[in-house]
């Protein structure tokens, strides 16, 4: 089992010291947790007492496999959110078991995975609201889950019970009704409320509180055309007369993509603006930011470095900046895993901007609006992979993930 803590957390030890004749009893709460809040570890916290589980590994996933009707946090913010608010209780555990994996993760690779780490010393109870069972016999290798897991649920206000022990018999699965108490708390209305300029607090652990206001997160874009009016004259004279031209032509490319794509377009104008706000600083200068920061210099520096020193600078002086801004401009140069949508408008609008004409620019400007945002991305990242194997450029490590990762994507879609 060693190996296994990012997967398992603390949990890693008491489980490896159990037996297969006598397995822990390990729950399982998956979900965006967009922000977590008091109803997620309610639910869990009901599922322990009532089902004498040993402990609840909260599972954030990479990206949902429906439709979202919101700009999905970045995973690793999620991830950061959901661990202070579990660390004070030694029952709970946060899994990096998804948002590590480079491709989609379904329920069932889940399980098959968590049953490979835990060999075969746990049981699991798979932990899900009602309007979530509902869907279950939908899910994929629904069937598979049925036998690997049992499954507890949650009740909203007002969900008729009988209905959903009918499901659970029609499609065979081993499972009972939580008897939580039913709040109504849900994350799209603390992600209101926090537009809205509105306090988390009494709806999530007072440090999730605490970090949704220091990192500016669900701000309505009032506040980036606010910093985007503040910060453009700073921009135009810290770039060269080139430099800025680009920048003017990636804040307009951005617009028009944030609005084709539906993703914020205050936010989108933001990150186009300071997408290359360290282009134009001498190497050294850029080693020195990346030391002082603990960012890795690695390959291509002086084309790539840029973009994670210039996000880490912009994160200190104004600490005010959405994180998702921040990390779509540390994203613009190379890519990463689990690309929101975000940071694929602000990566597709640097490369097809006016004013590039390396590649084969007018392909992707043609498919801008046309094609998903997904495939205009992984078709962007192809095209500077080749250009970069043609010209005998090394290729960074976080590219090639990226494509892996948007294919995998692309091929559940």
């Amino acid at each position: 089992m060693s190996g296994n803590q990012h997967i398992l957390g603390r949990f890693l030890r008491p489980i490896s010291l159990a037996s297969v004749e006598k397995p822990w009893r390990l729950g399982l709460l998956g979900g965006t947790f967009d922000p977590v809040h008091f109803g997620h570890l309610i639910l869990a916290q009901s599922a322990c007492e009532e089902f004498a589980l040993d402990g609840v590994l909260f599972i954030p996933t990479a990206f949902p496999f429906y439709k979202s009707r919101h700009t999905l946090t970045d995973a690793e913010t999620r991830y950061e959110m959901l661990s202070l608010a579990v660390i004070s209780d030694n029952r709970f555990e946060t899994s990096r078991i998804e948002i590590d994996r480079e491709t989609p993760c379904y329920t069932i690779d889940t399980l098959n995975l968590l049953d490979q780490a835990c060999a075969g010393k746990a049981e699991f109870y798979l932990i899900v609201g009602a309007d979530s069972f509902k869907d279950l016999p939908k899910w994929k290798r629904a069937n598979e889950i049925a036998q690997k897991a049992t499954v507890l649920y949650g009740c909203r206000p007002g969900t008729d019970d009988s209905q959903t022990d009918q499901v659970a018999h029609a499609a065979l699965f081993k499972a009972y009704a939580i008897g939580q108490p039913r709040l109504e708390i849900s994350s799209s209305a603390l992600r209101l409320r926090a537009a809205l300029g509105l306090s988390a607090r009494y709806y999530t652990p007072d440090t999730v509180a605490a970090y949704i206001t220091k990192h500016h997160l669900y701000q309505s874009g009032v506040d980036c055309d606010r910093l985007y009016k503040t910060l453009h004259d700073i921009v135009h004279q810290r770039l060269s007369t080139e430099r800025y031209t680009h920048t003017v032509n990636v804040v307009q490319t951005a617009s028009n993509l944030a609005s084709q794509y539906g993703v914020d377009i205050p936010q989108a104008r933001l990150a186009a603006l300071l997408h290359d706000w360290d282009k134009d600083q001498p190497l050294t200068e850029l080693v020195t930011a990346a030391n002082r920061f603990g960012i890795e210099v690695s390959v291509r520096p002086e084309k790539l470095l840029h973009a994670q020193t210039g996000a880490a600078v912009l994160g200190d002086l104004y600490p005010e900046l959405p994180a998702e801004v921040i990390q779509a401009i540390s994203r613009h140069t190379t890519g990463a895993i689990n690309m929101t949508d975000l940071d694929m408008v602000i990566y597709v609008a640097d490369m097809i901007e006016p004013g590039r004409s390396k590649g084969d620019m007018a392909a992707l400007r043609s498919q801008a609006g046309r094609l998903p945002l997904t495939l205009l991305f992984q078709n962007a990242l192809q095209s500077t992979i080749q250009y970069l194997d043609d010209n005998q450029h090394d290729v960074h490590p976080d590219s090639q993930a990226a494509l892996q990762s948007i294919k995998a994507r692309n091929s559940c879609t």
